[in-house]
């Protein structure tokens, strides 16, 4: 009986440790903040199939590996018109949006207002 209840607790305690690899993964995401990136290849890089990262990542991160992605360059994008003298335009293509219009458009979904808004109220 008390080797059941050490195996469980010790699975438990170690549980984070299965999950490493997605702190690898939001570590390449993070590198690839300009770049159009597939989840696949990522997940190859991590040896495991893309069900399971998607899966995981999404467990302990509460979003998708590409919701993830896109929210970490709105992030940067944000930080850059803060400050930076870029053009929107220059910004939009350094956080890896093919279209200044794509850009745009999901900024300020997210942000309820366009990137030059954005920069005028917090630049």
């Amino acid at each position: 009986m008390a080797i059941a209840y050490n195996a469980s607790v010790y699975k438990e305690e170690n549980k984070e440790d299965d999950f490493q690899y997605i702190s690898k993964a939001k570590f390449l995401l993070q590198e690839k903040i300009g770049e159009k990136t597939s989840m696949t290849q990522i997940s190859k890089k991590l040896a495991v199939s893309y069900s399971k990262f998607r899966k995981d990542f999404k467990y302990i991160t509460g979003v998708s590996p590409n919701q993830y992605h896109l929210e970490i360059r709105l992030t940067k994008a944000a930080e850059l018109l803060e400050a930076s003298n870029l053009s929107i335009t220059e910004i939009a293509y350094q956080t890896g949006f093919e279209t200044l219009f794509y850009f745009s458009r999901i900024f300020k979904k997210k942000y309820e207002m366009s990137p030059k808004e954005y920069r005028l109220r917090h630049f």
